[in-house]
């Protein structure tokens, strides 16, 4: 995806722009992965990776389960495909980000990376005490040498 805004980024045009560079990563709904034990949601991985991207998998067994999902080989294995998905949206925002500093743009550019609903397992929906209603959204001006502010917590 990140190959595709190449030829707007790097376009001869020093007006300021805003792109919207939004993925269907890591949601839910692409289907069940059939092939794995526990036939985990796919969360958008497919059997075979997407060209030119080198898809980062998990083993089951070395997942970080967070604290409030439960230790199940079920929930390991819906936790591989997660972070599968999530390590492909990571590397397709550093993607990006290589295409803003090779057109000399990236100095001048303000980067706001967020995400609209947090994990999509269960506890983090719930009440405000959940890591996922306590997280935070930050932003900085390029180049700052200062900690990036609070800007939102919801």
């Amino acid at each position: 995806m990140a190959d595709n805004c190449r030829q707007f980024i790097t376009a001869e045009d020093n007006r300021p722009f805003f792109l919207y560079f939004c993925t269907a990563d890591p949601h839910r709904g692409g289907g069940k992965a059939t092939e794995l034990p526990h036939q985990p949601d796919r969360f958008g991985n497919r059997e075979k990776p997407y060209p030119g991207v080198e898809d980062v998998t998990y083993n089951p067994k070395d997942v970080v389960v967070p604290d409030f999902l439960p230790d199940t080989p079920e929930c390991r294995a819906e936790l591989a495909q997660y972070y599968q998905a999530v390590s492909r949206v990571d590397r397709g925002v550093g993607r990006l980000i290589e295409h803003l500093k090779k057109a000399g743009k990236y100095d001048n550019t303000v980067v706001i990376y967020i995400s609209d609903n947090g994990i999509p397992f269960p506890a983090p929906r719930r009440p405000r005490t959940s890591p996922a209603s306590t997280c935070r959204a930050s932003c900085a001006r390029p180049g700052s040498r200062r900690k990036a502010s609070r800007a939102t917590r919801w």
